[in-house]
């Protein structure tokens, strides 16, 4: 199946702060936001292009008039924005840790491991072969409306994972500055030439490019980091009050 990226301007109620805080991650207002609606409407989404992790603050790109604004990540004890909720869609292959609501604790599986989905089942849970152990166990995408399971940082899209439909974003490698796609901007994928090992992108400016995965031993693109793995199109988790 073809993966599937959401990322609704809903919050998952989780402020941002120095701990979470990264270029690329998309955000919304969060409940310390007390700069009117002028700058930012509410429900806007958000991409942070830096982090001033001394100061405590974090420059904000506003979609979709491009509005730029320094945003409080703790300073003064006050937080501006919050983490956005985003979901990708499990498929064979993708890479996997667990996520902050993992309900199995470290006997089998340790904070910060990482697998692969081995199989996807028809009752929203999946098989994960986990490196540290070589230990296979069961992971909920959605059943009894959990989520076990996260996509890491740095996942590179290579030729054993393109294909057409995958969505992408610029991995720390990208050469190509930012006309063509921002930090945290989301991609699709179009075409494939396995042979030259480049894909053609479509990204969410509506510029296309086309994006090595392997050529020249380069890499361009990684999966989007931080989205709860979900099975097909399933709602992402509510957060707890």
């Amino acid at each position: 199946p073809i993966p599937v990226l959401s990322s609704s301007s809903s919050s998952s109620g989780q402020p941002v702060d120095v701990s979470n805080a990264r270029p690329g991650q998309k955000v919304v207002r969060g409940q310390d936001w007390d700069w009117g609606d002028e700058l930012v409407g509410p429900g806007a989404l958000g991409i942070i292009l830096k982090v001033d992790y001394r100061r405590q603050c974090a420059l904000v790109r506003w979609e979709p008039e491009g509005t730029k604004g320094t945003c409080r990540i703790g300073k003064d004890g006050k937080h501006d924005i919050e983490v956005v909720v985003c979901r990708y869609s499990a498929f064979v292959g993708l890479r996997v840790c667990r996520s902050e609501t993992w309900g199995w604790g470290d006997a089998v599986v340790v904070s910060g491991s990482l697998g692969k989905i081995e199989r996807v089942l028809d009752n929203q849970t999946v098989l994960v072969r986990w490196d540290c152990s070589g230990t296979r166990t069961s992971g909920y995408i959605g059943k009894d409306g959990k989520f076990d399971l996260k996509t890491p940082p740095n996942t590179t899209v290579d030729a054993s994972i393109a294909s057409v439909g995958l969505k992408v974003c610029r991995c720390d490698a990208w050469e190509w500055g930012d006309d063509i796609a921002a930090p945290g901007a989301i991609g699709e994928i179009l075409q494939v030439d396995g042979e030259k090992q480049i894909v053609i992108v479509q990204w969410e400016s509506g510029m296309k490019s086309a994006c090595r995965i392997g050529r020249d031993g380069k890499y361009d693109l990684q999966i989007p980091p931080d989205c709860i793995v979900t099975w097909k199109a399933a709602p992402p988790p509510t957060p707890s009050m």
